[in-house]
């Protein structure tokens, strides 16, 4: 289970911070990883909705460079891993 509270995320009990100017895209894209860690892109792009793919991607860029999450395996049968201590 996980908790996100002003420009933070609480996972497991344990805090990751998050980008404070990317705050509530950077939420919904974790809620739905979340939810569903096998989705896509075009998959987050389409059920925020205001958001291109390509904007998905710079958000998940900035969540990888910063311990965030991690994708494990292919482009098409991987999925995201929300890192519980930004490991």
């Amino acid at each position: 289970m996980f908790l996100i509270k002003q420009g933070c995320i609480i996972i497991d009990g344990s805090l990751v911070l998050l980008e404070t100017t990317q705050e509530t895209t950077q939420e919904q894209i974790l809620k739905l990883i979340y939810t569903n860690p096998s989705i896509t892109r075009n998959e987050i792009s389409e059920k925020l909705g205001n958001i291109t793919a390509d904007g998905v991607k710079y958000h998940l860029d900035k969540m990888k460079e910063s311990g965030v999450i991690q994708r494990i395996g292919s482009t098409k049968n991987g999925k995201w891993i929300i890192q519980k201590d930004g490991e």
